[in-house]
């Protein structure tokens, strides 16, 4: 509920005038005290979490990484500057982003230390050019930072390759998409660390047939790069948890309105396997894997866990949206009264239970070193899982 407060000075006959939004919760287990504040209720949004890091911007463009332990913020040199800046995120103690600075001569891919200091992975990496000159620069778009490294897609005018860079070594390494793929995607692409070894999941077109081309998955370790997908259908959309790999396929045209199945190999057992043969969206996180299907009378959502290997209906309706997911769980929003009320629930697979832990639709929430933390209106919270 907005509460506006007015107060005026009788002698000058000044006013002031403050507004607040009110949350009346239904019972007293679900209110909260917030562990971060900021200093205005408008002009900023939170980019990313990652334990007790919080990275958020200001309406003039400076970013900050915030400490919600110590209640301390770093300004991130350069951010401000950042045109076209998305992809922000937090991993290894490290904050990443793409977008075009003004060292920038494209796209670029950024990383800041904790203390604030910008390093330009673009400039310093040689696969960013597209002739030995080093004249001519890609288009760097997309990247994905995990287990102390970070890949992107260098874009050019014919087909472009991936770039993996270690944060451990500083070193670069080339990922060339093989012959057969004439198109590389550069979005919903995936790695993982596996017994040691950095494993790189992404997808491209291999036959071009207009509406009826197809499009193959697959997976780069070590200089090899080999084909998870037949070649016959529309292979798209890879990503990973180190445990499951999983993909959307259905077959061409892929302009169809056709629901495309779920595919799934079990990296313990190397089995491949139809998860769900009409899928809307999908994640996968920390073990669990969850997807939504769709009637037309109502939404299905549901999740597996690989230990044990169980597949579970979360809910199941049409007013339900998911919010975030990981750690074991889900959080999901459930809408009561379109634009009025609504509620969130926190399921958890080891107990195949939902509790409900908002009632309240937040601006952006997270689930994360046991908490699920989120934000509303100036205010940012943590509570347990």
């Amino acid at each position: 509920f907005p509460v506006t407060i007015l107060w005026s000075d009788c002698k000058d006959n000044l006013v002031s005038t403050i507004t607040h939004n009110i949350i009346v919760t239904s019972n007293q287990a679900l209110v909260y005290v917030p562990t971060f504040t900021f200093p205005t209720s408008t002009g900023f949004g939170v980019l990313a979490v990652d334990g007790s890091k919080l990275l958020y911007r200001m309406a003039d463009g400076t970013t900050l990484l915030g400490d919600m332990d110590t209640q301390t913020k770093t300004i991130l040199r350069g951010g401000n500057e950042l045109q076209f800046n998305s992809e922000w995120q937090i991993s290894s103690n490290h904050v990443y982003a793409t977008g075009k600075g003004l060292d920038c001569p494209s796209n670029c891919i950024y990383q800041w230390t904790y203390d604030g200091e910008r390093i330009n992975l673009t400039k310093n990496n040689p696969y960013s050019r597209t002739s030995t000159s080093g004249s001519d620069w890609t288009t760097d778009l997309y990247p994905i930072a995990k287990q102390g490294y970070v890949f992107w897609h260098n874009s050019t005018s014919s087909n472009g390759w991936i770039t993996l860079y270690n944060t451990e070594t500083n070193s670069y390494s080339k990922i060339t998409p093989p012959a057969e793929v004439t198109r590389l995607n550069n979005m919903i692409y995936d790695m993982a660390t596996i017994s040691g070894n950095v494993h790189v999941y992404f997808w491209g077109q291999t036959n071009t047939n207009n509406a009826n081309s197809t499009f193959d998955v697959y997976d780069w370790s070590d200089g090899k790069i080999t084909k998870l997908s037949d070649g016959s259908k529309v292979n798209t959309n890879i990503a990973t948890d180190g445990e499951r790999i999983v993909w959307t396929s259905k077959f061409p045209p892929n302009n169809s309105n056709t629901s495309p199945s779920l595919q799934v190999i079990d990296l313990h057992s190397g089995l491949q396997y139809t998860q769900s043969g009409s899928v809307n969206i999908f994640k996968i996180k920390d073990g669990v894997l969850f997807w939504t299907e769709s009637t037309p009378l109502t939404i299905y959502m549901k999740a597996t866990t690989i230990k044990p290997n169980k597949t579970s209906v979360v809910w199941d309706s049409r007013d339900i949206t998911f919010v975030a997911m990981g750690e074991g769980h889900i959080a999901y929003a459930k809408t009561l009264i379109i634009g009025q009320r609504y509620e969130i629930y926190l399921w958890n697979s080891a107990t195949n239970t939902s509790t409900l832990k908002l009632e309240v639709v937040p601006s952006g929430a997270w689930i994360n070193n046991g908490k699920l933390i989120f934000w509303i209106d100036s205010n940012v919270y943590r509570i347990p899982l």
